[in-house]
């Protein structure tokens, strides 16, 4: 079990079963954020970070890719690897070369956190179209709650697979299932044309309190 105690397992570490961390811990993680930074204050004039891993949105993603902890054509994390091989599947992806075009990403403890997006999954169809879609893992999820930042939510009810228990068809059809929404979700922007990011981004300062 994850933990014997259910009541002791906590969002964040929900999370990071799912699909692991942002490699923070890089030597260039703090430098390159830093720059980022500065950078973002400079091309959107009135944002500051509020925070300390902070980042516009577009920024932000482009950050969180460069401090994987995987492969992004490969995650290493159960949940993330059968999530995006059933989006493949849904996406009827099969040679080595389409496969390549269809990324997951953590975002756990990056910038994007901000933006409460935990992962995200880009496919590239050609080499100059990239499109986007972001998730938010949430263990108790509020059904009448709207998305904050994310094109979908990811429920409390992934099973883990060192329970006794465990059933892996039960575990892979609710993978599959989230795998269908993300890729109909997916699908939609695909025809409407809409790259990455996934929404508008246009900053707007924010009134002092």
């Amino acid at each position: 079990m994850r933990f014997e105690a259910a009541e002791l397992y906590t969002g964040p570490e929900y999370e990071f079963d799912l699909v692991n961390q942002v490699n923070a811990g890089h030597p260039n993680y703090q430098k390159t954020l830093k720059a980022e930074q500065e950078k973002a204050i400079i091309n959107h004039p009135g944002w500051q970070p509020r925070q300390l891993n902070s980042l516009p949105f577009r920024e932000a993603v482009e950050f969180t890719k460069k401090f994987q902890p995987f492969d992004p054509a490969n995650p290493t994390s159960d949940f993330a690897r059968e999530f995006r091989l059933a989006m493949a599947e849904n996406l009827g992806l099969e040679e080595d070369s389409d496969l390549e075009k269809l990324k997951l990403f953590t975002a756990v403890q990056s910038p994007l956190d901000a933006h409460h997006i935990d992962f995200f999954v880009t496919y590239a169809p050609k080499q100059s179209e990239e499109y986007f879609i972001g998730l938010d893992i949430t263990k108790q999820p509020k059904k009448d709650e709207p998305l904050k930042g994310a094109d979908m939510l990811i429920g409390g009810d992934i099973p883990d697979p060192s329970d006794d228990n465990f059933s892996e068809e039960n575990y892979l059809k609710i993978i599959n299932d989230y795998a269908r929404q993300a890729v109909g979700i997916l699908k939609d922007k695909v025809a409407r044309g809409t790259i990455i990011p996934a929404r508008e981004t246009i900053f707007r300062p924010q009134p002092r309190p």
